[in-house]
């Protein structure tokens, strides 16, 4: 089993670095002759840093799932990360493609197909299965491809702001039991720094590249949440060593803020 799970995750590692490199040689699709005519520049650098920081988000994600493998049970994980991640890769897909903005549609693919994969996963290995999450993510993902069939992007952009806000949340959850516990062991320093990075990047993306709100105002609400993560890293401190040894569930903290 352990075998198989190394097969599969050098697969699809490989596929993460195949679509990251189309990503970044799809740059010149939406800026045309004007990267040609003055290099790379700011704006081709936020093209790349956007999905390079996303597609390292993903790599968390599939790393639980490889836990989840490893370990033959769910344990107490939750399948919302997954499903979020699904739902709001396919939306941001859509509309990358819609817009044309190839910085959007190749890592919301990438991350699409990890969606798939870990829900899969878990699905597999869990005991109650969350029906109730599946219908939800099956009625989001219904209405997200009947407004692409009538290229209603405007609204799949206010529908990705919408369900940003809502996940938005997930991070205050974390942050209440870090003061409470005046420890940073709940909170994954690596997984909250990349995804301060994602949000960062995409806030810059959006306003200063594409001039897009749908893109920079969910991630702008992100970067405020994932900023107060990062502070409490400061107030109280890393972990222990040892706790961490203790600590071998790989944990994902808002990573699915998808651009």
């Amino acid at each position: 089993m352990i075998h198989q799970a190394m097969k599969i995750e050098f697969i699809c590692a490989f596929f993460i670095a195949f679509e990251l490199i189309e990503s970044c040689r799809g740059m010149n699709l939406t800026t045309g002759r004007r990267l040609q005519e003055s290099g790379i520049g700011l704006n081709g650098i936020f093209q790349i840093l956007g999905p390079m920081f996303f597609i390292g988000l993903q790599c968390s994600s599939m790393n639980t799932a490889f836990y989840i493998i490893r370990s033959n049970s769910v344990m107490q994980l939750s399948p919302i990360p997954f499903g979020s991640l699904f739902v709001n890769c396919l939306l941001w897909t859509l509309y990358g493609y819609m817009k044309a903005n190839s910085s959007m549609f190749y890592p919301n693919l990438t991350g699409l197909f990890v969606g798939t994969f870990c829900l899969s996963i878990f699905h597999h290995y869990c005991i109650t299965k969350p029906w109730d999450m599946y219908f939800v993510v099956l009625m989001i993902s219904v209405i997200c491809v009947i407004l692409a069939q009538y290229e209603l992007v405007e609204y799949i952009g206010f529908l990705g702001c919408a369900l940003s806000i809502a996940v938005s949340g997930s991070p205050l959850a974390v942050v209440r039991t870090v003061i409470r516990d005046k420890s940073t062991a709940s909170l994954p320093f690596a997984t909250s720094f990349v995804t301060w990075l994602n949000n960062l990047s995409w806030v810059l993306f959006g306003y200063f590249v594409v001039h897009d709100p749908f893109i920079y105002l969910p991630n702008i609400l992100g970067f405020t949440l994932s900023s107060l993560q990062m502070s409490l890293f400061f107030i109280y401190g890393f972990p222990s060593v040892s706790y961490n040894k203790k600590q071998s569930l790989p944990v994902d903290v808002n990573d699915n803020e998808v651009e």
